[in-house]
């Protein structure tokens, strides 16, 4: 555990830029501490707090690795999105600049809008924040891991269903209201719908037994 905090002044010698080891510092002196204090068998506990330690500083190098290989899914997002305020009879169109999709959008003022897509706009940042809770809550929880892999494909679809809904209402408001609006919104939507999303992810997780037998109940009777 001491020796950890040293490490810092030899790595420096061999990586100019160390701002990793932050993390890497704090995991390995919760790995001492537990060794220290408790039996072997209590590493089980400790991988919950030395996993959030690991993710939450590594996140956004995660995304920024992500960026690159899947930027050209932007385009087939765009494509949804468009797809999807068509059907609701919104003029809308889409051109390119370079790679990048534009969405052409016609406001019931007459003002156009031009909504570009880009990486950011996919929701892969709020897919890994979501994933690093996932983890966290289906290892805490009993159960085989075919149902695991089943709950933690279901957050991960519903998480990405949830951005297009949040990139559709942004559109709607600008349509409806203009582009100021709709950069209000903007700013707030994707909280509010995220948090909302794993509030009610959580609580249907938790009552997962409950909602079995009664499905299972209902198709019984047919």
């Amino acid at each position: 555990m001491v020796s950890s905090f040293f490490a810092y002044y030899l790595l420096i010698l061999i990586f100019p830029d160390v701002n990793f080891y932050g993390a890497a510092n704090y995991v390995v002196y919760l790995l001492g501490l537990f060794l220290t204090f408790f039996k072997f068998s209590a590493l089980r506990e400790y991988f919950t707090p030395a996993f959030l330690i690991v993710a939450a500083t590594s996140i956004y190098f995660v995304d920024k690795w992500l960026k690159p290989y899947l930027s050209p899914y932007a385009s087939n997002f765009a494509h949804i999105i468009e797809a999807i305020l068509r059907t609701l009879g919104m003029n809308v169109s889409i051109y390119y600049l370079g790679d990048v999709a534009i969405l052409k959008l016609h406001t019931l003022s007459g003002s156009i809008i031009d909504a570009a897509f880009v990486y950011e706009c996919i929701g892969v940042y709020s897919a890994l924040i979501f994933s690093i809770i996932l983890v966290v809550v289906l290892l805490e929880e009993s159960g085989r891991v075919s149902t695991k892999l089943l709950w933690a494909i279901i957050g991960i679809a519903g998480t990405f269903g949830l951005n297009v809904i949040r990139v559709t209402i942004i559109l709607l408001t600008d349509y409806f209201y203009g582009a100021e609006a709709g950069a209000n919104v903007h700013y707030v939507i994707g909280y509010i719908l995220f948090s909302a999303w794993l509030v009610f992810f959580l609580y249907v997780f938790s009552k997962r037994q409950t909602i079995s037998t009664r499905v299972k109940s209902i198709m019984r009777r047919f």
